[in-house]
Parts: C-alpha cells; structure tokens; sequence
C-alpha cells in the first residue's frame, strides 16, 4: 500500500553471527540498540566498543520483527569489518 509501518510495541532483533552460526551482538530495542525515531523508522547502534569485538572479516547479519502474534523478517545480508589504518 505504501503506507509506513508502525513498529510501536514490536520487538525488533539485529543480530550479527560468525562463519559458526555464533551470535556475536544483538541489538533490540529493549537494550537500548534498536531505536524508533518516527513511524517506519528502525535504527540500530552498535557502540565501538562492541564493534571491537569483531576480527576483520565477513559476518552474517539480519533483522526480525514480532508484532501481533507475527514473526517477519526484515533483512538478512554480510557484514564486512575491515582493517582500518587511520584512527582518532
């Protein structure tokens, strides 16, 4: 329809895993990772420090939603950590 989604009361999920199936961060909006700042808006924060945690290389990542009784998927993809010279 085009209309936004409304994920108030929703539980949301971000999760990264290794090659393992190792679930390495979560995000939810219970621990304060996953934010809803307007209506059809999902945005996840992993601190740096969590990031640190992550060697370089590919990890799966994805996203789920639960609402009314639903389970929905929202994304599933890589997430690549690579080595980075500069710092600050």
């Amino acid at each position: 329809t085009g209309a936004l989604m409304d994920f108030t009361g929703a539980s949301i999920e971000v999760a990264v895993k290794d090659a393992n199936n190792c679930q390495l961060l979560t995000g939810t909006v219970d621990n304060g990772k996953i934010t809803l700042p307007s209506t059809g808006i999902i945005e996840w924060l992993f601190p740096a420090d969590d990031m640190k945690k992550l060697c370089v290389g590919q990890y799966k990542m994805g996203g789920v939603y639960q609402l009314n009784g639903e389970t929905i998927g929202l994304f599933n993809g890589e997430l690549a950590v690579t080595d980075l010279v500069a710092s600050l």
